[in-house]
């Protein structure tokens, strides 16, 4: 076979297979290698309302809770908070949820810009150095995604993501999801509570892959809402959640689509000593990351409801119902 007919034959092979690989195209990713809040994309991205969130170096807070410079505070004046350990995931700054022993909240909220029927959501969470899940309510929120109004405040669906308390290990924490079902109503059960964090997780980093998707028309209760998590020395994530039939709606009015969110937020059952988070590499995708290798083990529990309770929550301004 001469040159000319290898090239043609790799050519035609090269077209052959270009359908089979897509490179999951990132619609906007934050490292806060800026050192502040001003990550945007062309679809404006922005991050929103702030509850005792910074951004952090190894050895400085940089931007404050409202968002604006600040002259860099030093770690070791940090609010008492144990640990003095802000290295990031990557690069050179991360974003910190500091919870006050005794408070219920640290959440930073963002808005998509445009929304999205579909989303792959990516994201670095390092465990707090001390962490142990607290006597009291339950649960503790995770993550939230919603399209015209939070909980019984949209028309469309909002999906979530919280801690339970381990019954066989109290200070250890279980994560489920649930929804609302649109129509300004109030979430369902919480779902699929499988193991999520142990207190020998102490300080580790993991990443958490979301993959949640409207139903496609109205009744049609296809919705996908699934959980992949990966710890850092692992090179597989692990399926905690799968669920294909979610009623999950968009609003008539629109927008068509998921449009605002939240990460962390309200604690039921306040931790009893200083305890702050750190979060790293946020993506939100069109497809699943690069390098998404999933373990071929089933998911961690069955798509049957595995907790009855209910979020009631109010507006963040409002002072006399916690913001759930």
């Amino acid at each position: 076979m001469n040159m000319k007919s290898v090239f043609y034959s790799l050519f035609f092979c090269l077209l052959w297979l270009a359908p089979f690989y897509v490179q999951s195209a990132i619609i906007f990713k934050d490292s806060f290698e800026t050192g502040d809040y001003s990550a945007t994309n062309t679809e404006g991205f922005k991050w929103t309302d702030k509850r005792w969130t910074s951004i952090v170096s190894r050895t400085k807070e940089t931007a404050d809770n409202n968002g604006s410079i600040i002259p860099p505070r030093d770690i070791t004046n940090a609010l008492g908070f144990p640990g003095g350990n802000w290295t990031p995931h990557s690069g050179n700054y991360s974003m910190r949820f500091r919870y006050a022993a005794g408070a219920n909240w640290s959440e930073q909220r963002f808005d998509l810009g445009k929304p999205h029927t579909e989303i792959w959501i990516s994201f670095w969470l390092r465990v707090p150095i001390n962490y142990a899940y607290a006597s009291g309510r339950e649960p503790a929120k995770l993550f939230a995604l919603w399209m015209d109004g939070y909980s019984q405040h949209g028309d469309g669906s909002t999906v979530w993501l919280s801690m339970w308390r381990d019954p066989n290990n109290p200070s250890d924490a279980r994560v489920g999801f649930t929804y609302s079902l649109g129509g300004h109503t109030e979430s369902t059960g919480f779902r699929q509570v499988v193991p999520f964090i142990t207190t020998t997780d102490r300080g580790r980093w993991m990443q958490i892959v979301l993959h949640i998707k409207a139903e496609s028309s109205p009744g049609k209760s296809d919705g996908v809402i699934q959980t992949f998590r990966k710890w850092g020395n692992e090179n597989k994530f692990t399926k905690l959640h799968d669920f294909s039939a979610a009623p999950i709606k968009i609003p008539p009015g629109g927008p068509i689509g998921f449009k605002d969110g939240y990460i962390l937020g309200w604690v039921n059952a306040p931790y009893t000593e200083n305890t702050e988070w750190l979060m790293d590499d946020f993506s939100l995708l069109n497809s699943p990351p690069d390098n998404f290798i999933v373990s071929n083990s089933p998911p961690l529990a069955p798509p049957e409801k595995t907790k009855s309770f209910s979020l009631k929550c109010k507006d963040s301004g409002d002072s006399t119902y916690h913001p759930c």
